[in-house]
């Protein structure tokens, strides 16, 4: 029986989502089915050539990739791309020259609403980019959330600010229509989101960076010069004592929860996103007043329940993360040994 976690990446090949592929390539804990392209901190032909060459490296084969969207579907508050974080290339100052792969001739979103079909309640998504694939996929099979055995997505917020507004961060705010709608899709459980609040306390510090510059393992030789860049281009980001010495890697720690869902403490809370164009346009809408009453229904406030404008959108919010447990997995891909 195989025991590996089977998941569906869908990606914007940026410097943290390298890192995430690597670690899933490399832990040996899950079953990739396939990746599934987004535009994002790149455009998506660069998204998709950094992760072919990724995989390539990590000697990932016979997985499908499929390109996905190349724009939001509607007006968004974000540049398009964040190449002043990732670099031109999306791997800080690390070419990468055409790779020549061969794309399945599914779309993205038709990929997943595919193979999600084929293995109904087997299969789980992880969201790395703005959620564009995602919601093309659930708008062409409506019962494709209820077909999907988890769904775990890196973006917003549970408390401001954001990274891109005062209140948004770049892959909900990329396609805030697209993120909304993945967020009230019908799932069969509670999703996990890990919010950008949470992913920037829990970092890579300089163990872990000593280790990766050794190089003693492939992954850290292709890792040690991007992380390096992400780590000065981020600098402003991260709180002021870790500033110069540490690094998040958002994308590597929302991997890291399919298959170690202790690494983070989570609440459960409705969640939707703010599409109106105004002051709040991106932003993570949580309502927090769950906390108080753990009820939460459409009718009229009694006491216990009270109203809520969001519709089927219950998701688990990783509030913290073991910082250490993070670093543990990352200093194995790295090569430290037991």
């Amino acid at each position: 029986m195989n025991s590996r976690i089977p998941v569906i990446i869908d990606s914007d090949g940026g410097i943290d989502d390298s890192a995430a592929l690597w670690w899933m390539t490399s832990c040996g804990l899950f079953e990739i089915v396939a990746i599934t392209v987004v535009y994002g901190n790149v455009p998506l032909r660069q998204a998709a050539n950094n992760i072919v060459a990724t995989v390539r490296a990590a000697g990932l084969q016979g997985v499908p990739i499929a390109l996905g969207a190349e724009s939001s579907l509607a007006a968004k508050p974000t540049k398009d791309h964040a190449t002043h974080i990732h670099g031109d290339s999306g791997l800080g100052d690390r070419r990468i020259g055409e790779q020549g792969f061969s794309y399945s001739t599914e779309s993205a979103s038709d990929l997943i609403v595919r193979l999600c079909s084929e293995r109904p309640g087997e299969i789980s998504l992880l969201g790395l980019g703005p959620a564009t694939n995602i919601a093309l996929a659930l708008r062409q099979d409506h019962y494709l959330a209820s077909k999907i055995m988890d769904m775990t997505y890196m973006g917003g917020t549970v408390y401001p600010p954001g990274n891109i507004t005062p209140v948004a961060t770049f892959n909900v705010g990329s396609d805030p229509v697209s993120a909304k709608e993945m967020f009230e899709a019908d799932w069969q459980r509670p999703p996990l989101l890990v919010p950008f609040d949470t992913s920037i306390r829990c970092t890579m510090g300089s163990t872990e960076f000593e280790l990766a510059d050794i190089k003693i393992t492939a992954a850290a030789e292709f890792l040690a010069g991007p992380l390096a860049y992400y780590r000065e281009s981020t600098r402003m980001q991260m709180p002021t004592e870790s500033r110069g010495s540490e690094l998040a890697i958002h994308d590597a720690l929302t991997a890291m929860t399919l298959a170690f869902p202790d690494i983070v403490e989570v609440e459960q809370l409705p969640v939707t996103v703010d599409v109106g164009g105004d002051a709040a346009w991106g932003m993570t809408v949580v309502d927090h007043r769950a906390k108080s009453t753990n009820q939460v229904t459409s009718g009229e406030p009694d006491g216990l329940h009270y109203r809520t404008p969001f519709k089927k959108s219950i998701w688990r919010l990783a509030i913290n993360a073991d910082t250490e447990l993070f670093r543990k997995n990352l200093r194995k891909m790295f090569g430290e040994s037991e």
